[in-house]
């Protein structure tokens, strides 16, 4: 199991990576600052309980002195259900739910790609990997599925497009 990080050589944003000293977190999120967003990139599988997936998302922080923003993205396994236009819920997209709520945290899934499946296997799909944020940002944001592509993996390749405010 593993996060990566993959930067386009054309980026000319400076990427400082934060590193966790809490190995419940460190093993399943890799968190950088880049242009005053940090982001945290998550990996919640589905064999952590449901309280230990959340207990990971509570500990992240949500603010941090160089960012006006943060994204966090990633495989959470969890279902919201209707929230999302899935046709299921379960145990841990409840309890996500609820901490996005009382986070005030934005569902980009919710907002532009409601119903859009994010894997899709032979028995069926859902809506399990999401990007959400702690703000709107400058310009509108677009989130594209590509259901069109195959790249080993039941799991779809995810565009998430946003303009940074100006610092």
């Amino acid at each position: 199991m593993g996060l990566s990080l993959l930067v386009n050589p054309s980026c000319h944003h400076h990427i400082h990576r934060i590193q966790h000293t809490n190995t419940n977190i460190s093993n399943y999120v890799l968190s950088f600052i880049v242009a005053r967003t940090l982001v945290h990139c998550v990996y919640l599988p589905p064999s952590l309980s449901p309280q230990i997936a959340l207990d990971i998302l509570t500990a992240l922080p949500l603010q941090h002195p160089k960012a006006s923003n943060t994204i966090i993205c990633g495989d959470f396994n969890a279902r919201m259900g209707l929230r999302l236009g899935d046709h299921r819920t379960n145990h841990r997209g409840r309890l996500f739910d609820s901490w996005i709520t009382d986070n005030d945290l934005l569902h980009w899934n919710e907002l532009l790609a409601c119903g859009q499946p994010t894997l899709i296997k032979p028995g069926g799909s859902s809506i399990v990997d999401w990007f959400l944020s702690t703000h709107h940002f400058a310009a509108p944001a677009s989130l594209a599925i590509r259901d069109d592509l195959s790249l080993g993996s039941d799991h779809k390749l995810m565009h998430f497009t946003f303009a940074l405010s100006p610092s």
